[in-house]
């Protein structure tokens, strides 16, 4: 029984599995049954009032809203019609009063159900996921941080012109081509795209010039100097050093 001496779930449940059986088999044990439950408590309502739980049982859209306690007095009026009037309960069948009741009583205990449940909500570690996974993972944390500077983000599956994503400003102007890693990388082959690129590191992402941070890597880092770069123009680093961040990223944080 619930705080208040209102029914719980389990008394819901119970009340639920005796009518669906009332329906599936009509028999007068079953019927017996059924309202042997509603007769005692935590479903009898001694204090109720017969003409006003009468009326009530006649609006459907009354009992279509009904909380557990305005049900209980009309279920308690059911009980004790059919106890002291011959042909109440066959009469409450064909005309569907007590069907609406006990349709509203299962609404309310999945609503019960549902609040009980733990949400679906686990954490999952990044290292667990798969390359694809990581990527979408990935768009959907920097999106997230976009949104924070006016930006909304369109995913791209072609890896259009270079680009993972568009992001676009609510400005309707600002329109950024944006490749999505998951370190610090430049390319030759994406120079003069006009390109940005987005990556994380160290709980921070960063989005700044694709370009940008090519020449910064030339002039100041010697790149152009490393195997890397030599032989397959390309160049990437899992954790810049904090020269780096310090010259250059810490501006391109967001």
């Amino acid at each position: 029984m619930a705080e208040g001496g209102l029914p719980g779930l389990a008394d819901i449940e119970t009340l639920l599995a005796a009518w669906q059986a009332l329906q599936h088999a009509y028999r007068h044990e079953a019927a017996d049954t059924f309202f042997a439950l509603l007769a005692y408590p935590p479903w009898c309502d001694p204090g109720y009032d017969p003409a006003a739980a009468c009326k009530a049982t006649d609006d459907p859209q009354r009992i279509e809203d009904a909380t557990l306690a305005e049900l209980r007095p009309l279920l308690t009026w059911c009980e004790r019609g059919e106890r002291f009037n011959a042909g109440h309960h066959a009469a409450l069948l064909a005309d569907g009063r007590l069907q609406r009741l006990m349709q509203r009583l299962s609404r309310i205990a999945e609503a019960m159900a549902q609040r009980q449940a733990h949400a679906p909500l686990e954490p999952v570690a990044y290292a667990a996921l798969n390359s694809r996974q990581r990527e979408n993972h990935n768009f959907q944390k920097v999106s997230a941080r976009l949104a924070d500077y006016g930006y909304v983000t369109l995913r791209l599956s072609d890896d259009w012109q270079g680009a993972d994503f568009i992001a676009q400003h609510i400005d309707g102007r600002t329109f950024l081509r944006v490749q999505l890693k998951s370190r610090m990388g430049v390319a030759r082959k994406y120079r003069h795209r006009g390109l940005w690129l987005c990556f994380p590191h160290a709980g921070q992402w960063y989005l700044c010039p694709h370009d940008g941070l090519l020449e910064y890597l030339l002039a100041e880092c010697g790149i152009g100097h490393t195997v890397s770069w030599s032989d397959k123009g390309e160049y990437t680093q899992s954790a810049p050093g904090r020269k780096h961040l310090d010259d250059y990223l810490h501006r391109y944080q967001l």
